[in-house]
């Protein structure tokens, strides 16, 4: 299956992709296990931290922004940045004392989602079109994709717990 221009960096680079485009699926979900606890911690509403959820989607939602921006700017570029934003929106809503200071962590999460994206995904198609055949790399792609989601999603299962009826 592998063709002889598949090289450890192509492998390493894939990895790396992966690995950031899985993070974009736990930070976009690992909140919702935690609403409960954050909102005891924080002190908020439930209908406030909500927004937190909310506010990730909607700043997601620029996902054709971060495209257009990886057009024009290079697509490593705005997926460093993406990857930073991630970071820096993950510290803030890690440090948050107030719901306001989470749902800003979230926004900017989401800002940073909404640039890997795009820019992840054209990332594997042209590494995996390069190293492979073309009838293989179009066959690895959509199996690839999948599982780095599932893989993203089955973190925040394994490392969280559904909240139990009475913390809700």
């Amino acid at each position: 299956m592998t063709s002889p221009k598949a090289t450890s960096t192509t492998w390493l680079s894939l990895i790396a992709i992966c690995a950031v485009t899985a993070l974009v699926w736990v930070t976009a979900s690992d909140i919702s296990l935690a609403l409960p606890t954050i909102g005891r911690e924080l002190g908020g509403s439930m209908d406030t931290l909500q927004w937190a959820v909310n506010g990730y989607f909607l700043a997601g939602s620029l996902i054709i922004v971060g495209g257009k921006l990886g057009d024009i700017f290079g697509r490593r570029l705005i997926f460093a940045i993406g990857t930073l934003l991630i970071l820096i929106g993950s510290v803030v809503a890690g440090l948050a004392t107030d719901p306001m200071q989470l749902i800003i962590g979230r926004l900017i999460e989401g800002v940073g989602a909404a640039a890997i994206l795009p820019a992840a995904g054209m990332d594997v198609m042209a590494t995996v079109t390069q190293a492979f055949d073309a009838a293989v790399a179009y066959a690895m792609l959509p199996s690839l994709l999948t599982a780095v989601i599932g893989v993203g999603i089955a973190v925040v299962l394994l490392r969280g717990r559904a909240p139990a009826a009475d913390e809700m």
